[in-house]
């Protein structure tokens, strides 16, 4: 039986998402890097002038009608005043 040669070689690692293989042909590699962690822009935020409400009346899980963000609202220290978060 003939081995196909894609060009994948295992460069380091044994098990699990650490495992590193190498195109010897393009050069691409299965570890990626994304840079530091504080020059990753803060996307939770979705860039919205959010307008939560509650999605259940009896609980504390809030969430924004424009984008979807979902959370969670500390009643007391906080309350929800025309879809927004006030700190009490």
């Amino acid at each position: 039986m003939n081995k196909l040669d894609d060009g994948w070689v295992h460069v380091k690692g044994t098990t699990g998402v650490w495992t590193e293989y190498k195109n010897t042909k393009t050069g691409e590699s299965t570890m990626r890097n994304f840079g530091k962690l504080k020059d990753i822009p803060d996307v939770t935020h979705f860039d919205c002038d959010h307008y939560y409400e509650l999605t259940d009346p009896h609980g504390n899980t809030i969430q924004c009608v424009k984008c979807g963000l979902g959370g969670r609202i500390v009643w007391g220290p906080q309350i929800l005043r025309d879809g927004k978060i006030v700190k009490n």
